[in-house]
């Protein structure tokens, strides 16, 4: 799912973004940030 939502900010040229997840989506977003920390303002 990580890397679904990173090609997905990739795809759509997104900066400084902020993601919030709630259960699933939580660990995601938490997952995410630890691959991608460069991606993710907050």
């Amino acid at each position: 799912m990580a890397m679904d939502l990173k090609e997905f900010i990739e795809t759509h040229q997104l900066e400084n973004v902020i993601l919030l997840g709630h259960s699933m989506g939580g660990k995601t977003v938490m997952f995410f940030e630890q691959m991608y920390s460069q991606v993710v303002q907050k």
